[in-house]
């Protein structure tokens, strides 16, 4: 939510210079908002820059080596005309298109079917919701986490405790539905250590989802690269509120 309030603070300050300069848009507002929808723009295998202009994107994303988004951007408040973009799109082999001002963000297939659309200036519910859908529709919230299982610390020593609605078992098998945010979040307000592993949770997923925890519980989660049973994932706890020491 921080992340995001400080983007909108950057449109109201810097209006009138984002709608004469897009390279200003590109680098202040949609190469930021790329890496929180999992995008990290700065490793050519998420990203690549291009000269861009008519008829050509300026970036290509990709995932898992194959190019899935191509963006258009545009000054502030200049969407740019997707029907524009389409054939070159369709030239990359991306699935779908994203338009853009830096505020307004609009995605296309390359058909130009209409698939989703949001603001920066859209209620933070809202936006994220739409976010979640497409990532959805793209196919990175598609059912391929393996597990989530649960820790806690208790008199000094790690136990397994019991996770999300299976009271039994230690490990929980995400549904197609997507990710069960408010469940991981319930788990971490209650002092859990939760490990996250699977085809979907990866570096370039990672930070958009500890994001999307983050806006669940409310603060800071802690989030770090971790091996368990030999499986590569990361694990995800409520940062701790530092306690201010007394003066004298």
């Amino acid at each position: 939510m921080d992340f995001v309030e400080a983007l909108r603070r950057r449109v109201g300050e810097f209006s009138s210079e984002l709608r004469r300069d897009r390279e200003l848009v590109k680098s202040a507002l949609v190469e930021p908002f790329l890496r929180l929808m999992g995008w990290d723009p700065e490793d050519p295998k998420d990203v690549r820059r291009r000269e861009g202009g008519f008829g050509q994107a300026d970036y290509i994303l990709f995932a898992d080596g194959e190019p899935i988004v191509s963006v258009a951007v545009g000054a502030m408040g200049e969407v740019p005309k997707p029907s524009d973009y389409f054939e070159d799109c369709k030239s990359v082999g991306a699935k779908c298109l994203l338009v853009t001002d830096g505020d307004r963000w609009e995605a296309y297939g390359v058909n130009g079917e209409a698939l989703a659309a949001w603001s920066l200036s859209a209620p933070i519910e809202q936006l994220f919701k739409e976010i979640d859908g497409f990532r959805k529709i793209l196919g990175l919230e598609s059912g391929k986490y393996e597990e989530l299982v649960c820790y806690t610390r208790w008199n000094k020593r790690e136990i397994r405790i019991t996770a999300l609605e299976d009271p039994e078992g230690l490990l929980v098998r995400r549904t197609r539905s997507g990710i069960p945010y408010s469940h991981i979040a319930q788990m971490l307000l209650e002092g859990k250590i939760v490990f996250l592993s699977g085809g979907g949770v990866d570096r370039r997923n990672i930070h958009y989802i500890k994001k999307r925890l983050e806006k669940e519980v409310g603060g800071g989660i802690e989030c770090l690269p971790a091996i368990y049973n030999g499986t590569m994932g990361y694990t995800l706890a409520l940062k701790k509120k530092q306690k201010k020491k007394k003066r004298g």
